[in-house]
């Protein structure tokens, strides 16, 4: 059950692996380099790890849902440090899925359990959080995937609200697009969503087992 992945600066692959509570890192081919982890709720070890990403600097960031914490490695899979714990306070999780980082390194993670993102500094550093459950602008049902742009702005896919929403990075609603139907430009339970360097945002549909492609104003 590989749930995340995310690309190094190296262009190196790395898979955060649900169902064996681990993380693998691939060449860019395919290569077997190496990885990390095993079930538990020890430094280093794993319950259900779904997001993973990676800085500028080669750190690696691991949403651990079933532990409620956020875990930071190495490159090569040395343990950094961790946050988080179970709860609805600041800096708490309830069932983190989706990270992203930022080029100035702040760490973005979907809250799935709790309905919003959260922001913190490479370190755990709580900086801010918005959303909460609902369909509202800025409000969330299920959020899943997120992304940050090239001018630092936060792509989250919305699943159940079948849309995504777009924030600046403190977290000031920018604008949404999609809704339940199956015609193109449309979504129906968006999971994923990733940024290219033109800034095309392509997002991924579960239900209608489909990738689309937006170019966003």
């Amino acid at each position: 059950m590989p749930s995340g992945i995310a690309v190094d600066g190296a262009g190196n692959v790395l898979v955060a692996e649900f169902g064996n509570g681990r993380v693998q890192r691939f060449s860019a081919d395919g290569r077997f380099l190496g990885g990390w982890g095993s079930w538990g709720s020890a430094e280093g070890e794993f319950l259900e790890p779904v997001g993973i990403a990676v800085d500028g600097a080669g750190n690696v960031f691991v949403a651990d849902s079933g532990n409620n914490r956020i875990q930071k490695f190495s490159s090569d899979g040395r343990f950094l440090g961790k946050w988080g714990a179970s709860g609805s306070a600041e800096g708490e999780f309830n069932e983190p899925v989706g990270i992203a980082v930022d080029a100035a390194g702040s760490v973005f993670v979907v809250d799935a359990g709790n309905s919003r993102v959260q922001k913190f500094g490479s370190d755990g550093q709580f900086l801010g959080k918005w959303g909460a459950s609902g369909s509202a602008e800025g409000e969330f049902n299920e959020p899943a995937g997120i992304a940050v742009d090239g001018a630092g702005n936060v792509l989250v896919a919305d699943m159940r609200n079948a849309r995504v929403q777009k924030f600046s990075s403190d977290g000031r609603f920018l604008g949404k697009w999609g809704s339940p139907y199956s015609v193109d430009g449309q979504d129906y339970a968006p999971s994923g969503v990733a940024v290219d360097g033109a800034g095309s945002v392509y997002v991924t549909e579960m239900l209608f087992n489909r990738v689309q492609k937006f170019v966003v104003q």
